[in-house]
């Protein structure tokens, strides 16, 4: 079984929004990306023969929080091969019904492995892909002239058939000048243009094409797209995933390591920390007087691995 289908790719096509990243893998003709469909495949290969459909079907998901499982696990097995590790997939725990996902051998040495990926919640995953399909739909839009720049998009209810959007992005972009656009490309933008269809909202500004893209119809409609605001606390996303894994097998006869790929928008080095190890925090010492000394960074050890003076998560071993 192939991972990807051996045909003749036509399709050099930006990726769609909508697309999910096997989607477009497996239809690009565009000719560097056949390395990447290549090395998936030799990676899908060595995976475990039983167990190679189940892997596929998981990869083709239209849910990215599939195929990002999916490939999480094959990344993992083919790093652990090439380091020399024999690897059993779902290993049997005694009196467990629960299996992780590896047990890995090299020598005399043996420990079990679980992979984890840290998303974005299932509501919000939902809201993005119908999102998704509003932006594949408005690049399905055309102007020789325009382009536009996305603020916002207020869903409705009922998702808009994708030709109404069409419709009315056009229409607008047909009452825009290219020269009066241009004259103030460099001015603020001012409120963005409200487009109602459907019960859902479009918020967007015009954007006129560069010389050199104007009668372009492979260049896409959507030239930017604000991303989502509010309040980001990556750390606690990650604690919460590894306490959930950490007391998922008991108490096994081999090391346990947790394996977590973190798909989030703005996680960084911190996040990991404080998840590990807890927040960062500012001390200074202060009487009636006010402060008695500079402020210093510390951690408030209410992570993973520590809360206070006691430790935590004893049963893993360690986490990749």
């Amino acid at each position: 079984m192939s991972l990807f289908d051996d045909r003749v790719r036509e399709d050099a096509a930006y990726k769609r929004t909508a697309e999910t990243m096997y989607e477009f893998l497996d239809r690009v003709s565009i000719p560097e990306l056949a390395f990447p469909r290549s090395m998936l495949d030799t990676w899908f290969e060595r995976w475990p023969a039983d167990d190679r459909e189940a892997l596929r079907s998981r990869l083709m998901a239209k849910d990215r929080a599939n195929f990002n499982g999916a490939f999480w696990e094959l990344y993992l097995h083919e790093l652990h091969a090439r380091l020399g590790f024999t690897i059993e997939r779902d290993p049997d725990l005694p009196g467990l019904r629960t299996h992780p996902d590896f047990l890995l051998r090299r020598g005399d040495t043996a420990f079990y492995m679980e992979a984890t990926v840290v998303g974005v919640a299932d509501q919000v995953a939902a809201r993005r892909r119908r999102e998704d399909l509003v932006v594949d739909a408005i690049n399905g839009a055309y102007h020789p002239d325009f382009a536009l720049r996305l603020y916002r998009i207020g869903l409705g209810s009922q998702q808009p058939p994708r030709r109404a959007i069409i419709d009315a992005v056009e229409d607008w972009m047909s009452t825009l000048d290219w020269d009066t656009e241009i004259a103030r490309i460099d001015s603020p933008p001012g409120d963005p243009v409200n487009l109602h269809v459907r019960g859902t909202h479009l918020f967007v500004w015009p954007w006129p094409r560069a010389q050199a893209l104007r009668g372009k119809r492979d260049a896409p409609t959507v030239v930017t797209r604000t991303g989502d605001g509010g309040i980001v606390n990556v750390a606690a996303a990650i604690l919460d995933n590894l306490k959930d894994k950490a007391r998922k097998f008991g108490k096994p006869q081999e090391p346990f390591v947790i394996a977590l790929l973190c798909d989030r928008d703005f996680a960084t080095d911190s996040d990991i920390e404080q998840a590990l190890f807890g927040p960062e925090v500012v001390r200074v010492s202060a009487g009636p007087g006010g402060p008695r000394s500079q402020p210093e960074l510390d951690r408030d050890p209410r992570g993973f691995w520590q809360y206070g003076t006691s430790q935590r998560a004893t049963r893993v071993a360690g986490v990749l």
